[in-house]
């Protein structure tokens, strides 16, 4: 495991054993991890500005996709990540 990998595993609290999990991300923990957001697509601002608006009025709902990484890098769920951010609260996914 590199140790991208493991600095992920830190600030989601996720064991270096366990491959998906259930977690709650914090504004906070979303910063810290669009950190890792390298070679991704474009950034839509519409998109995050929709689930910004639909996170600060309790109307986000659970994904069916995961907010995914590999190798030390976000792959999947930049904009929801951005959205926590901007709308200042959690939201709960899966990571894997």
């Amino acid at each position: 495991m590199n140790e991208k990998t493991q600095e992920i595993r830190k600030i989601l609290g996720i064991a270096d054993d366990v491959d998906l999990a259930r977690v709650t991300i914090t504004p906070n923990m979303a910063k810290q991890l669009l950190n890792y957001n390298n070679n991704n697509r474009e950034l839509r601002e519409n998109t995050v500005k929709r689930y910004a608006k639909d996170m600060s009025e309790g109307r986000f709902l659970n994904q069916s996709s995961t907010i995914g990484f590999y190798e030390g890098k976000l792959t999947n769920g930049q904009h929801r990540l951005s959205a926590c951010v901007k709308a200042n609260v959690e939201f709960n996914t899966v990571v894997d």
